[in-house]
């Protein structure tokens, strides 16, 4: 399984963004609201929750599943 480090909007293409809402954190397309397109922040290698981490290089998202899988995306 191939990932080059982005999500992307099954309707409009665009490159996803994160965002907060009062459930937690959320991908959704930068086109709101012309493309209301959202979906959970789901790993794509192990299908675990994504959190919101800080490291010595800045804010990324990383799998829960932490060190089952080591997944991360720098935001």
């Amino acid at each position: 399984m191939q990932f080059d480090g982005a999500f992307y909007c099954d309707k409009c293409g665009s490159e996803l963004v994160l965002r907060s809402g009062a459930r937690g954190f959320f991908l959704a397309c930068p086109n709101y609201p012309r493309c209301k397109f959202t979906q959970d922040a789901i790993c794509p290698k192990c299908k675990g929750e994504l959190k919101r981490r800080k490291g010595p290089f800045g804010i990324f998202l990383g799998c829960a599943n932490y060190p089952t899988c080591e997944f991360t995306k720098n935001l």
